[in-house]
C-alpha cells in the first residue's frame, strides 16, 4: 500500500491530533465523591466544596474513610497498625518496667474488658506517651512477623488454633442425654467447663463415675440422667464463650436457658421418682436458678433435693444393685452428694440471710488425697501445668466451717427478724472463736500461696465472708449507744474492712493465676458482700483502690451471670444514695456498667430476695424496709433514678 494514499494520511493526522491532545485532557480520577454526588450519582471534583454543591447551595461532606481503592485504603490500615504498634510497645515498657502495684492494676484493667481506647486512656494518665523507639528485640520479632505475613498463603487459620486450644478434658456424646444439641464437641467442651469452674466447689458427682455412664449411652443408667445432664449443660453455659451457649443467638441474657427449660421438663417428666443423678440435679439446678436471678424458684429446687436424700438412704441396699457399685463407693458417692448439697445450700443460707433449709450432716469428712494422679485440676480451656486439685479436702474444710455457718444463718434468719444486742454478741464471739479454730485445723494442703487453685482460693474468700457476716451486724450502732458499744462497733468495722481487703487481695491473686473470668457463682456473692463494706470508707486510698478492683472483678461475674448484673445494679444505687459524694472513678465505673450491662427493664428479669446486704445487717436495729430484696429494690429504686435523671 502506498504511503501516499489519502485516506491514511487523514487518519494518521487524526490519530497524532487526538493523541497529542489527550495528553493534556485526560480526565482526573477523583479520589472520593462528596456524599451529595454520591447520592444523585452525579460527577464531582473531589474538592470541596464541590460545582454540584455549590451550585446546589448545600454542605459538601467528603468522606475519606470511605474511599475503598487499594492504595489509600491500604495506606490508612498500615497507619492503623503503626499505632496498634506503638500501644504495643508502650504496653510492653509499661509491663517491663512498672512497678508491681502499677503492673497488677494495668493486668486488672486489661482483663476487666475494657476497650482498647479505655485502655489507652489508662496508660496515658499512668504513663504520658513518649516518643518510644523500638527495641533491637521487637524490631527483629516485626521483622519476622512481616516476612512470615508475605511468605504465607491465604489467611490466617485462626480457627484451627482456636479449636486446639478447646480440646476438651474429656469426650462425651450429646446424644441421647440432650435434645438441645446434637454437637458432641460442644458438649464435651460444655462438661470439661463445669469440672474445671464449677466442681471445685460443688463437686456433687464423682467425674469417673459420671463421665463412665455418660459415655455409655445408657439411657436406664441409673448413675447419669438427661436431667442431670441438661442441668450442668445449663449451668456450665454461664463459663461459655460460644454463640451455642445462648438460647437465642447474641443475646447473653439466655445463656443456658435452652438446657435449663429442658432439665425442667425432664425433672416434671420424672414425676418425683428419686435416683442418684435427680438428686444430684436438683442441687446443680437451685444454683443455676440463683444465677439467673430465680432464688425464689431455686430453693423449691433445695428442699427437693433434701428430701430426696432422706430416700435414698433409706433405699440404700436397693441402689447397690441398681448402680453396680461396692458398698464403700455407693456409701462415699452418696455421702459426697450429702456434703455438697450441705455446703451450698448453708452458703447460699448465709447470704440471703435466712434460716437452712438443711439439716446438719453426721460427718464432715471424706477420705483426702494429694495425689497429682488421682484428684488433678487442669485449667481449661487455658494451657497450663497439671496442680493437685485438694477437691476433698476443700469440701470438707468447708463442710466444717459449714456447721458454724448453718448456726449463724439459723440465728439471723429467724422468723421474729430481731434479736437483742446482748445475744448477737456472744453469738459472735462463739462462732468467732470456733471458726479461728476449725481454720487452724484446716488440712495444711489448703495453702493459696502454695496451692494456688480455684478451689482453694474460693474456699480463702469464704472464710473471710463469714466473718465480714458476723461482725456487720455489730458495726451498726443503736441509737441509745454508750462509748463501751461505740468502741465495740468501731473494732467491728476495722475487722469488716481487714476482710474485705483480704478479698480483694484474694480476687486478684486468682485472676493473676487463671484469669477474670473463671470461677463459681459463689466468688461473686463474696465479692458483693465486700463491695458493701469498702464503699463506707472510701474515702480511704486503700480503701478505695480496693474497692475499684472488686469492681473491675465484679463486671465479669455480672457479664456471665444474670443475677450478678442485679446485684453490680444494687451495688451501685446504694452507693450512689450515700452522704458523701462519689470518688470520679467510681462513677466512671458505673457509668460504664449501666451503659454495656443494664438493658431497660431489667430488673423485671428478677424474682430474687438476695438482700441489700448495707441495709439487711441493721435486722435488730431499726426496721427493715420493704425493699430489702433484690428484686423490690431494683423495682422501686431504678425507676426512681430514671425519674431522678428525667427531672
Amino acid at each position: 500500500m502506498s504511503s501516499n494514499n489519502p485516506i491514511t494520511q487523514v487518519s494518521s493526522t487524526v490519530q497524532r491530533s487526538w493523541t497529542a491532545e489527550s495528553k493534556h485532557k485526560t480526565r482526573k480520577n477523583v479520589s472520593s465523591a462528596c456524599r451529595a454526588c454520591k447520592a444523585r450519582k452525579l460527577k464531582c471534583s473531589g474538592i470541596p466544596p464541590c460545582e454540584t454543591c455549590v451550585k446546589s447551595k448545600q454542605e459538601c461532606i467528603i468522606d475519606a474513610e470511605g474511599d475503598q481503592r487499594r492504595k489509600l485504603n491500604l495506606k490508612r490500615k498500615v497507619d492503623s497498625l503503626e499505632n496498634d504498634r506503638q500501644f504495643l510497645i508502650r504496653l510492653l515498657e509499661s509491663l517491663r518496667t512498672g512497678k508491681e502495684g502499677h503492673i497488677t492494676e494495668l493486668l486488672s484493667y486489661i482483663r476487666s474488658s475494657s476497650s482498647l481506647d479505655a485502655i489507652k486512656s489508662f496508660l496515658d494518665s499512668h504513663n504520658p506517651q513518649t516518643e518510644i523507639g523500638p527495641t533491637p528485640h521487637l524490631t527483629e520479632i516485626f521483622t519476622e512477623l512481616e516476612r512470615l505475613q508475605q511468605s504465607r498463603q491465604g489467611p490466617p487459620t485462626t480457627l484451627a488454633v482456636r479449636q486446639f486450644a478447646d480440646t476438651p478434658l474429656v469426650t462425651v456424646p450429646a446424644k441421647p442425654w440432650t435434645t438441645a444439641t446434637s454437637d458432641d464437641t460442644f458438649v464435651s467442651h460444655l462438661i470439661s467447663l463445669w469440672l474445671t469452674w464449677q466442681y471445685p466447689w460443688f463437686n456433687c458427682i464423682d467425674p469417673v463415675i459420671f463421665i463412665n455412664a455418660m459415655q455409655s449411652k445408657d439411657l436406664q443408667s441409673s448413675l447419669c440422667s438427661p436431667f442431670l445432664v441438661n442441668a450442668m449443660l445449663a449451668q456450665a453455659s454461664f463459663f461459655a464463650d460460644n454463640p451455642e451457649a445462648c438460647a437465642i443467638s447474641g443475646d447473653v441474657r439466655t445463656k443456658g436457658n435452652h438446657f435449663y427449660t429442658e432439665a425442667k421438663r425432664l425433672l416434671d417428666d420424672e414425676e418425683g421418682r428419686i435416683s442418684i443423678p435427680s438428686i444430684q440435679g436438683l442441687g446443680i439446678m437451685f444454683e443455676c436458678a440463683c444465677a439467673m436471678g430465680k432464688d425464689r424458684a431455686g430453693w423449691v429446687y433445695a428442699i427437693q433435693a433434701v428430701e430426696g436424700m432422706r430416700t435414698i438412704r433409706r433405699k440404700q441396699t436397693r441402689l447397690m444393685l441398681e448402680t453396680g457399685l461396692s458398698t464403700a463407693n455407693l456409701e462415699l458417692l452418696i455421702h459426697r452428694i450429702e456434703l455438697s448439697h450441705f455446703n451450698i445450700f448453708v452458703s447460699g443460707a448465709l447470704v440471703l440471710q435466712i434460716p437452712p433449709q438443711v439439716k446438719k450432716p453426721f460427718e464432715y469428712c471424706l477420705a483426702t488425697t494429694c495425689d497429682i494422679d488421682k484428684d488433678v485440676f487442669v485449667p481449661y480451656p487455658r494451657c497450663g501445668r497439671r496442680l493437685p486439685a485438694h477437691n476433698n479436702c476443700i469440701l470438707n474444710t468447708s463442710a466444717q466451717m459449714g456447721e458454724i455457718v448453718w448456726d449463724i444463718s439459723t440465728f439471723i434468719g429467724r422468723e421474729e427478724g430481731t434479736f437483742t444486742q446482748v445475744d448477737l454478741v456472744d453469738g459472735v464471739q462463739k462462732w468467732h472463736a470456733r471458726l479461728t479454730r476449725c481454720w487452724e485445723l484446716r488440712s495444711r494442703c489448703i495453702d493459696c500461696e502454695r496451692n494456688p487453685v480455684p478451689g482453694i482460693f474460693t474456699l480463702y474468700m469464704y472464710y473471710h465472708t463469714i466473718i465480714i457476716t458476723m461482725y456487720a451486724f455489730l458495726k451498726t450502732i443503736p441509737s441509745e449507744a454508750d462509748d463501751r458499744l461505740l468502741e465495740r462497733a468501731e473494732r467491728a468495722q476495722q475487722i469488716c474492712l481487714s476482710s474485705a481487703h483480704t478479698v480483694a487481695q484474694l480476687t486478684k491473686a486468682q485472676q493473676l493465676h487463671w484469669g477474670p473470668d473463671p470461677g463459681p457463682l459463689a466468688n461473686a456473692h463474696f465479692i458483693t458482700i465486700s463491695l458493701y463494706v469498702l464503699m463506707e470508707d472510701l474515702k480511704t486510698p486503700e480503701s478505695h483502690q480496693a474497692f475499684m478492683s472488686l469492681c473491675r472483678a465484679h463486671i465479669h461475674y455480672a457479664r456471665r451471670w444474670p443475677l450478678h448484673r442485679g446485684t453490680a445494679r444494687m451495688v451501685q444505687l446504694t452507693a450512689q444514695r450515700m452522704k458523701d459524694p462519689l470518688p470520679h472513678d467510681v462513677v466512671a465505673h458505673f457509668r460504664e456498667f449501666e451503659e454495656r450491662y443494664w438493658k431497660p427493664d431489667s430488673e423485671r428479669r428478677f424474682s430474687s430476695r438476695y438482700p441489700n446486704f448495707a441495709i439487711a445487717i441493721r435486722r435488730g436495729v431499726d426496721y427493715l424496709p420493704d425493699d430489702l430484696e433484690l428484686d423490690a429494690f431494683l423495682e422501686k429504686w431504678v425507676n426512681l433514678d430514671d425519674e431522678t435523671r428525667m427531672d
